[in-house]
């Protein structure tokens, strides 16, 4: 029985809880960053618990489940590009999510946030391109940001102006 409960704590249980930090960090750090214009000091301690769950939940990851070994400096760097990525996800989803209400302001930190996580992205996991590979790969992420940046801006610049941020709830 005891046998049983260790392998479902590690098998199931303790994954489950690290995916589910992820998330929570995911979702607490791009809330964070489109609501930082309406109460900076709040969602700045926000958007600190959010990194730091997501980041306790990729060494968790990475050093409890997948059983790698880091140095310092693996750690360091998994910590920094942790953060990076949580920040540049958060910039994509809450802009998408809040569109309407902060369009102006959407459309930069989607495209941005684009650059910033897909950047992040390869440091995290050490994916090395090359410069052959790398070059093309980066131009199209760059085109892509930036067609998205030019669209975005001309789409908001013909939006009504929102009246705030109410969440769906009556003025």
């Amino acid at each position: 029985m005891e046998n049983t409960m260790k392998s479902s704590w590690k098998g199931a249980v303790f994954p489950y809880i690290v995916y589910v930090m992820f998330f929570l960090g995911m979702g607490l750090t791009s809330g964070s960053i489109v609501h930082m214009p309406l109460d900076p000091h709040k969602y700045t301690i926000v958007l600190f618990v959010g990194m730091g769950v997501f980041v306790v939940a990729s060494l968790l990851n990475e050093i409890v489940i997948d059983k790698k070994n880091l140095s310092i400096g693996s750690t360091i760097r998994l910590v920094i590009f942790s953060l990076c990525l949580s920040v540049g996800i958060g910039m994509i989803s809450g802009g998408i999510q809040h569109f309407d209400d902060v369009a102006e302001y959407a459309a930069y930190l989607i495209p941005g946030g684009i650059i910033l996580s897909f950047t992040s992205f390869l440091f995290k996991n050490s994916i090395k391109l090359g410069i052959k590979k790398g070059l093309p790969v980066f131009a199209i992420v760059l085109v892509i940001a930036l067609s998205l940046s030019f669209i975005l801006k001309n789409v908001a610049a013909n939006m009504p102006k929102a009246e705030g941020h109410s969440h769906g709830q009556a003025e």
